[in-house]
């Protein structure tokens, strides 16, 4: 998922602009209309609001983002405080509107992973087949999957690519005041999952495993970046280069830099 910059403008004039939070349904809606926009994939895409104790997702079966207004401000708020140490207490709801930014585009990425499995949305057949095995693993008698989701969910490599997509584009659209922790949670997200040692165990993998299903895809025709992006197994030469140049750079600009251009994004 990448956004045209028309619309990451669009995006950080909205969040510019808006100064209240608690209850403002507008405020999704706008989102939801900017990004919708450009994103082919969310064209029959709907945005419901639900009394439902729940937070903001994306529902393939419904193909529409499930919204109870009071939950999603009330999980941003508290991830929010999760960064008091960094973030003085007058600015965490300041902060608190940049996570709901990066919720619904972490939602957004998720629908772009359903297009994957239904449309072949990626050009690249193996990432459209990884993410057939990924739905075909959600089945609900699958209880090793619900049981490892439940407490290891955020190692799953289909919640990483959606963190590493939010949270590459909230680097786009956000706040100065807060970029060099955009840009360590990118950097954290980005190599996250992969194993320092002559073991590579890549998200995509240990995503199998925790499923209880057979990794057997290849990687041949996709470049790195893609393979990186998906959590795909790199070869080993990829792997060393990709773990070396990143481990080497201390500094976050540079690493942040360097994860962009991997990504072809630089």
């Amino acid at each position: 998922m990448e956004l045209r910059s028309k619309t990451r403008k669009e995006l950080e004039e909205l969040k510019k602009e808006t100064t209240y939070l608690m209850r403002n349904e507008t405020l999704y809606h706008d989102i939801f209309t900017i990004l919708k926009s450009d994103l082919d994939f969310l064209a029959h895409t709907d945005l419901k609001l639900t009394d439902e104790y729940l937070e903001l997702q994306y529902s393939g079966e419904e193909n529409a983002f499930l919204l109870n207004i009071e939950e999603v401000y009330v999980f941003c708020k508290k991830l929010a405080y999760s960064w008091l140490s960094v973030v003085p207490r007058e600015r965490i709801e300041a902060l608190t509107k940049e996570f709901i930014f990066l919720t619904m585009l972490h939602e957004t990425a998720h629908a772009e992973q359903r297009a994957c499995i239904y449309e072949d949305y990626s050009p690249y057949p193996e990432v459209n087949r990884l993410y057939r095995k990924y739905e075909e693993g959600q089945h609900p008698l699958n209880f090793l999957y619900r049981f490892n989701y439940h407490f290891r969910g955020n190692r799953f490599a289909f919640e990483r690519n959606a963190n590493l997509n939010a949270y590459r584009e909230l680097v786009h659209i956000g706040n100065d005041e807060f970029l060099d922790l955009y840009k360590q949670a990118f950097l954290v997200v980005y190599i996250e999952d992969y194993n320092y040692g002559k073991s590579v165990m890549a998200p995509a993998l240990k995503t199998c495993h925790m499923m209880g299903r057979k990794y057997d895809f290849l990687n041949e025709g996709i470049p790195t970046p893609v393979l990186v992006e998906h959590g795909f197994v790199l070869p080993p030469k990829e792997y060393n280069e990709f773990i070396v140049e990143v481990d080497e750079i201390k500094s976050i600009d540079q690493a942040y830099q360097l994860c962009l251009n991997k990504l072809g994004r630089g």
